[in-house]
C-alpha cells in the first residue's frame, strides 16, 4: 500500500475499497483481518470484602475475553447485616468497594467496573427471577451484551444460564487454587491476611501510638511490635524534628529558645507569687 492511497483513502477521498486493499490496510496497521467479533464476558459478586479468590476469578475471565465487566451488587440492609455479624472494625461503603475495584484493576483497560443497586431484592437462592429481571435492566442500560458469565460458585451457574441464558464458565469451584471466602475474612481478617489483596489491606491496618517520655524505651519497643506483627512501623518524629527544624541536638540554640519560652510564662507566675516552689 502506497502512502498516497493510503492518504486519500484516511481522507475519504477513497468510497469503496476493495478487499484485498482493506486488508493491505489492516496489516499495514497490525491490525486483525477480516476483524472478529470481540468476546464479552461478566463477573457479579459483592466483594465485601475484595479477597485474592476474586481477583483470580477475575484475572482468569479477563484472559479468555477481549472486555470485562465486573458489577459489584450492593444492598445497604444486608451488607450493614453482614458487617454487624463480622469480626471488621469498621463497615466498607460502596465507594470503599468501587475504589478497592479500581484500584487493584487501574492498569487492566479492557476491565469495566460497574455497581447495581440490589436493595428490595430477595437474597439467593429465592430471589433470581426479580434480579435476573434487574440485571438485565441494567445490563441493557450500560449497553453490555456479555458472550459468558464468569463464577466459581457452582450451584450459580445454572441459575445464570436458565435465568439469563448466558454461557457461564465456572472457575476453581472447589477452591483448590484460591482456598478463601469472603465470609472467612469477614470473621477474621488478620488470620487470612495474606489473602486480603495490597489495595485493601490498609482498610484493616491498625495504627498503634507508643506514648512515653524522652529515652524510656519507645523506639526499641515499637522497632519489637513491627517485627512480632510482621508490619512497618515510624521512628519517633519529634528527634527528627529537633535535627531537621531546630538546629540539631537536644542542647542547640533553636531548642535552648524552645525551652525558654516554655518556661517563661512559669517564672513570672514565680515572681508574682502564684506559683509556689
Amino acid at each position: 500500500m502506497t502512502k498516497g492511497y493510503l492518504s486519500q483513502l484516511l481522507n475519504a477521498k477513497i468510497k469503496s475499497p476493495s478487499a484485498q486493499k482493506l486488508e493491505a490496510l489492516h496489516r499495514f496497521l497490525g491490525l486483525e483481518f477480516p476483524r472478529r467479533e470481540k468476546k464479552v464476558g461478566v463477573v457479579f459478586g459483592k466483594f465485601y470484602p475484595l479477597h485474592t479468590g476474586h481477583i483470580y476469578l477475575i484475572q482468569r475471565a479477563c484472559s479468555q475475553v477481549d472486555e470485562l465487566h465486573i458489577i459489584m451488587g450492593y444492598d445497604e440492609p444486608r451488607d450493614r447485616a453482614l458487617f454487624d455479624d463480622s469480626a471488621m472494625s469498621q463497615q466498607p461503603t460502596t465507594g470503599t468497594g468501587l475504589r478497592w475495584l479500581l484500584q487493584t484493576f487501574k492498569y487492566q483497560k479492557n476491565i469495566r467496573i460497574h455497581s447495581f443497586n440490589e436493595e428490595g431484592m430477595e437474597p439467593y437462592p429465592h430471589g433470581w427471577d426479580v434480579w435476573s429481571r434487574g440485571i438485565k435492566a441494567f445490563m441493557d442500560s450500560k449497553g453490555i451484551s456479555p458472550d459468558r458469565i464468569y463464577t466459581s460458585e457452582e450451584g450459580d451457574a445454572a441459575k445464570f444460564t436458565e435465568h439469563l441464558g448466558i454461557e457461564t464458565v465456572v472457575v476453581d469451584p472447589k477452591r483448590t487454587f484460591m482456598n478463601i471466602s469472603g465470609t472467612q475474612i469477614r470473621e477474621n481478617p488478620f488470620r487470612y491476611w495474606e489473602y486480603i489483596p495490597t489495595e485493601v489491606k490498609p482498610f484493616f491496618v491498625r495504627t498503634v501510638a507508643i506514648l512515653g517520655g524522652e529515652s524510656s524505651g519507645k523506639s526499641w519497643m515499637v522497632n519489637k511490635l513491627a517485627n512480632i506483627f510482621n508490619t512497618t512501623s515510624a521512628w519517633e518524629y519529634g528527634r527528627d524534628y529537633v535535627f531537621s527544624h531546630l538546629g540539631g541536638g537536644r542542647n542547640g540554640p533553636a531548642v535552648f529558645r524552645l525551652r525558654q519560652n516554655c518556661y517563661r510564662p512559669r517564672a513570672v507566675r514565680r515572681l508574682c507569687g502564684e506559683v509556689r516552689q
